[in-house]
Order: structure tokens, then sequence, then C-alpha cells
């Protein structure tokens, strides 16, 4: 009599139970690796907003407009940048000429902390951060209406913001510097 190769049922059903037991243990590992992955992109980029405001700060520092107490420009090869005290004034239009990124980036109003220089014949100026995510927000919009943070901040929270500071410094004024905050809790 001739003996039948294969396995029997009992064995594939163990397998099959194996093989779940490791894929329950493997997904949320994996999930939790695209999360950090999303968290580290947008630390990335904060390190990219100040390093390309350093740089700003030091091409106004050349050309001598780091000192001025409202709006300067900064001329690069990019085009011209408006700052604040020789640091980028955060709208979307100067931080694109600072920098390089693939992320989303949208004009952001009504971020707390963060300044209202009112409108001075600027483009954006009115802008107080810019939002820098993973989704998209408004289709088509390419990010040149302003969100409102209150509408963000009801939502996903996986992104950051880059705005100018409004602490005082030491002589009473303020500094204007970029600062970034970054939100993760849903990345």
């Amino acid at each position: 009599m001739k003996q039948a190769k294969g396995f029997t049922l009992i064995e594939l059903i163990v397998v099959i139970v194996v093989l779940g037991i490791l894929a329950i243990t493997a997904i949320p590992k994996f999930l939790d690796v695209q999360s950090e992955a999303r968290i580290a992109t947008l630390q990335g980029v904060g390190g990219v907003v100040h390093s390309a405001n350093g740089i700003v700060y030091g091409q106004a520092a050349i050309q001598g407009v780091e000192k001025e107490p409202g709006f300067g420009s900064v001329t690069t090869e990019e085009g011209t940048i408006d700052v604040l005290k020789g640091n980028i004034y955060t709208s979307r239009k100067n931080l694109m000429r600072a920098m390089d990124t693939d992320m989303n980036m949208y004009n952001l109003t009504g971020y707390p902390g963060a300044i209202n220089v009112g409108t001075d014949g600027r483009d954006n100026a009115t802008n107080e951060a810019v939002l820098f995510t993973h989704d998209h927000y408004i289709v088509g919009n390419e990010g040149e209406e302003p969100l409102d943070f209150s509408d963000i901040a009801a939502g996903k929270q996986c992104f950051l913001v880059a705005y100018n500071d409004t602490t005082l410094d030491v002589h009473g004024s303020f500094s204007y510097r970029v600062k970034t905050d970054l939100a993760s809790d849903d990345c």
C-alpha cells in the first residue's frame, strides 16, 4: 500500500494559528514604526526651518538689515525673503524661498504665541505662522489661503508649526526669532 504524502489538517491549523499569533504581535510594531517615521520627518523639517533661519539671519547681517526695527528684506538666489530683526518672517512664501521641502505647507492664523503684525503691503503679512503636515487640508488651495488654527486643533494632531516668537529679549523688545512646535499625538 502506498503512503500519501502531505500535511494533515491539524498540522495546517497549527501553522495558521502560529502565523496569526506572529501577525498580531508584528502589526502593532510596524504601525508604531510608521508613527515614529512621521514624527522624525516633522522633527527634521523643524531642524531645516531653524537652519534656514540661521542662514537667512547671516545674510541679513551681511546686508545690514538684522537690526531694523520692523520689516526688512534679504535678497537670495531664490528671491526676496521678508525678515523681522534678521529672522525669517514666517509665511509660506518666505519659507519656500529659504528652504526646500516636499512637506505640505500652509499659512496659518490664530496660533497662540505667534505674532500678528497686521498689513503693511507685503504678501501674507497677516499670517502668523506656517503649518507643515503630511496631510492635505485643502485640495487645490496650494497653501495660499490661510487656515485657522482652531480648525486644525480640532482635527488630527500630527503637524509642525513654525512661527515668530513674541517673547521679549533682554532689551525689552520682541526678538521675533523663529520657533517651532510639534504636535505628534496622532501621528
